[in-house]
């Protein structure tokens, strides 16, 4: 059976397989969109101003992962954390100071360039940092064909094609909200940059009660907004209608911790009367493991080698969430 045959006979058998069977109609474009760092470490061994790579730093964004020191650490850190969207770990950036102009940016280059008028769908996910105590609206994803210039002034002319459209204040410390939308390439986009694009007195900001406490030297040091940055994904928007969007319970289901040693936890809200399971796949289409889960938190284990799966989770048979679970030693 030729690859492309393979492939789609797996799409139907368990939806869509999260970039494992690659084709240049099915293709994931971002590389490393959860943020993972492929070697091995120990708690406190990425030094505090690494960024994980293919990623591009635009001023001086941080990189969160359980093996950086402690104040960049996973669920800790010095502003307060959570768990990752999924994956191992996840990026912050400032999209407002209230007493200066500054921004930060992150910039990854896609696997390939767009395709002149092709429609993609982007869609990236943010959660607010807890010391902050300013919450926006303003905050999308560029695609540029060259990699955005490093002045302040140039990179804030540059109108992104995906943004937050939403009426409500991006406030949300516990859990991510999804960023996403549908644009037409003109072509050779091959740069994708978050952050917020758009001048001071056209950023929308909303104070946040319950913010950190500012240190002796400075008084205005939680003054702005900074987000956590997980979840980044560019496909083809056909690829997208195909698959639809399967978040709607994202509100009320969480599996942590991700990565893990094959131990975790489903935390999940069901009605009454809904009945739910838990599907685990490997990379080469196999049912690995099949459980029903309880409403509140159910514990998982699977007894299965390192690696990537994807996780499927059915209510009362339909199909409401997915996602992808790393397997590591301890």
């Amino acid at each position: 059976m030729e690859w492309k045959n393979i492939c789609r006979y797996r799409l139907i058998m368990i939806g869509w397989f999260l970039g494992i069977c690659v084709n240049t109609n099915a293709q994931e474009l971002v590389p490393n969109g959860n943020f993972n760092y492929s070697d091995t470490c120990q708690s406190g061994s990425l030094v505090s101003g690494y960024m994980v790579e293919p990623w591009i730093e635009w001023a001086s964004p941080d990189y969160y992962h359980s093996c950086k020191q402690a104040s960049y650490s996973i669920p800790s850190s010095f502003g307060g954390g959570g768990q990752p969207f999924e994956g191992q770990g996840y990026v912050g950036i400032g999209v407002y100071v209230s007493f200066t102009s500054f921004r930060e940016f992150i910039i990854i280059e896609l696997t390939e360039p767009l395709v002149e008028n092709t429609d993609y769908r982007g869609s990236f996910h943010v959660s607010m940092m807890d010391s902050m105590w300013f919450a926006t609206r303003n905050i999308g994803a560029a695609f540029t064909a060259q990699e955005p210039p490093q002045d302040l002034n140039s990179i804030l002319s540059i109108e992104p094609q995906v943004k937050y459209a939403g009426s409500s204040y991006l406030d949300n410390k516990v859990g991510w909200i999804k960023i996403a939308g549908s644009f037409t390439a003109q072509g050779g986009e091959r740069y994708l940059t978050i952050g917020n694009f758009d001048i001071d007195a056209e950023t929308d900001t909303m104070f946040v009660p319950g913010g950190g406490v500012p240190p002796s030297h400075s008084e205005v040091f939680w003054s702005g907004a900074y987000y956590y940055i997980d979840g980044v994904s560019v496909i083809p928007d056909s690829i997208y209608l195909s698959i639809g969007d399967h978040e709607d319970v994202a509100d009320s289901f969480n599996l942590y911790p991700n990565p893990n040693s094959g131990l975790f936890t489903v935390d999940i809200g069901l009605g009454d009367e809904d009945q739910a399971e838990l599907h685990v796949w490997n990379i080469s289409g196999q049912l690995v493991a099949q459980q029903g889960l309880s409403n509140g938190q159910s514990s998982i284990g699977l007894d299965v080698s390192n690696g990537l799966y994807l996780y499927v989770v059915t209510i009362n048979g339909e199909r409401r969430w997915t996602g992808k679970v790393s397997l590591i030693s301890n």
